[in-house]
């Protein structure tokens, strides 16, 4: 069973900003130098979860790595307060990541628009379990399993994301999942679906012994 609703109303009421620590840099002692003293231009980066939505206020992270065909690789991790960091120009792969969502950007540093928007296309789903069709949800925790709803070429399917809790809400990307809820020895199977900016509750009722 499930109930869906805008996430106006639930995941968008953010605005963005960043876990409070310095900016790291990895790359040789040289080319830190020779990155340095390379005219610089502000970049601003926000994420939000779908289109139409608010940037996000906190809980993602970034990494920036240097792709340019004749530059030396670099990468950057973006932890700090604040969302506009300075960069050399060239070209950029952003990976922004939130909840269990992560996706890829590539940018170009130089170019005329310095703010850019990642945009996770994802949706919001809540999850419960009742013991029967008239019970009240479960308090104890259950181990959520989400896994792929498509096969590989071995007829297997793969572990997205993994949580113990009585009532998690996951961020995941667009599409179809098979979640398996273990809870007091039994697991219990369910088809989602996930909608890029739309929350979703579903209540599975848990399989009998």
């Amino acid at each position: 069973m499930r109930n869906g609703r805008p996430l106006a109303h639930f995941a968008y009421a953010s605005v963005f900003a960043l876990l409070a620590s310095p900016l790291f840099v990895g790359c040789a002692a040289a080319d830190q130098a020779s990155a340095n003293a390379a005219p610089k231009q502000p970049v601003e980066l926000s994420t939000i979860i779908a289109n139409g939505g608010k940037p996000l206020q906190k809980g993602v992270t970034y990494r920036i790595d240097r792709i340019d065909a004749k530059a030396e690789p670099q990468f950057l991790q973006v932890s700090t307060s604040s969302s506009k960091v300075d960069l050399p120009r060239g070209q950029y792969r952003v990976t922004a990541a939130y909840g269990a969502t992560t996706v890829q950007e590539d940018i170009v540093v130089g170019a005329e628009q310095k703010k850019h928007v990642v945009n996770l296309n994802a949706g919001v789903i809540s999850l419960r379990m009742i013991p029967d069709i008239n019970g009240k949800p479960l308090t104890t925790d259950t181990d959520w399993q989400i896994l792929t709803y498509g096969r590989d070429a071995q007829g297997n399917r793969h572990e997205v994301h993994r949580v113990v809790s009585p009532n998690p809400q996951l961020v995941l990307p667009a599409g179809w999942y098979v979640v398996q809820a273990y809870n007091g020895g039994t697991m219990t199977k369910h088809t989602l679906e996930v909608t890029a900016g739309i929350s979703y509750k579903y209540t599975l009722v848990k399989q009998k012994n």
